[in-house]
């Protein structure tokens, strides 16, 4: 759980994508979370490992989705997920990727 952060301002309403470090084919190991009005998130029953966390304007990004979450790994937050533990980790609002 977090916030989504613009400088030092929570961001409401936008997709805050939890990627596992490594592709998967299990879209279970991905997870999306609109924030909500306090620019907060909250993941339930994520399983351990190694993940990347972002955020991205685009509702619509295919998060579930590989390649389409690929160009946004670099500059995310690098998360590991311990067994049965909470996480607070604060994510910022990545630049819009170039429309191709």
């Amino acid at each position: 759980k977090g916030f989504v952060m613009n400088g030092d301002k929570p961001v409401p309403g936008v997709l805050a994508v939890l990627a596992p470090k490594n592709d998967s084919k299990d879209s279970g190991d991905y997870r999306g979370f609109q924030t909500d009005s306090d620019g907060s998130y909250d993941y339930q029953n994520v399983r351990a490992g190694e993940y990347v966390l972002f955020a991205v304007e685009r509702l619509d990004l295919e998060y579930a989705n590989p390649a389409a979450v690929r160009p946004y790994l670099a500059s995310g937050k690098p998360v590991r997920i311990p067994v049965h533990a909470t996480i607070v980790e604060n994510a910022s609002l990545s630049a819009p990727m170039p429309k191709e």
